[in-house]
């Protein structure tokens, strides 16, 4: 019953009970005999017993939609306080990875390994590698123990110091087309530390 009050719409229920109206009204009035006031009540009591199963069902709705509400504000109360928890110990960074079209030394492709990242929704191990490049500190980010790019190097020293404190490092990958049409891979790096 409460599949087929879920899939009447609220004009086919008030179609219906005009129906049944109408059919108490016809029967009560064509015919004053035994049948004809038998068949009025039986619309009468139809009519009667459609509507409160009408209003039933759409309180129950209502009550539903209340209850699924109270829900939701609650989850998001809860979210908001674990996450209100979790920044005071915790801390997040983002960067833009840099250098993700040069060819690696070894002549890989970080483009290559980048699709890879993409297909994969970035889901694989991401670390960070210090190295020295010109007599600079310079960091490089590698997904899955390949060299996809670096860290922008204005970049470097801040994350230099959260290096010993990382809880995790991710990236997110997505695409653009570049001046010639063709499809660039791109990478952010995001990172949770410890404060």
């Amino acid at each position: 019953m409460a599949n087929f009050m879920h899939s009447l719409k609220r004009w086919h229920r008030i179609l219906i009970s005009l129906i049944l109206l109408w059919l108490m009204f016809i029967s009560g009035t064509e015919n004053l005999t035994d049948l004809g006031i038998v068949a009025t009540v039986i619309y009468g009591v139809l009519f009667i017993v459609f509507n409160v199963l009408c209003l039933k069902y759409e309180n129950k709705e209502k009550y539903e939609a209340r209850k699924m509400a109270s829900a939701n504000a609650a989850a998001k109360i809860e979210k908001a306080e674990k996450y209100a928890e979790w920044s005071e110990n915790n801390g997040t960074y983002s960067c833009k990875v840099v250098g993700v079209t040069f060819k690696n030394d070894d002549g890989s492709s970080r483009q290559g390994y980048l699709k890879e990242a993409y297909i994969n929704n970035s889901r694989g191990t991401v670390n960070l590698q210090p190295y020295k490049y010109e007599d600079h500190q310079a960091i490089r980010v590698m997904y899955e123990g390949l060299c996809i790019g670096n860290v922008p190097q204005n970049e470097v020293d801040t994350i230099m110091d959260y290096l010993p404190r990382l809880s995790s490092t991710f990236i997110n990958v997505d695409t653009f087309r570049d001046d010639d049409n063709n499809l660039v891979y791109r990478a952010d790096l995001l990172l949770t530390y410890k404060k």
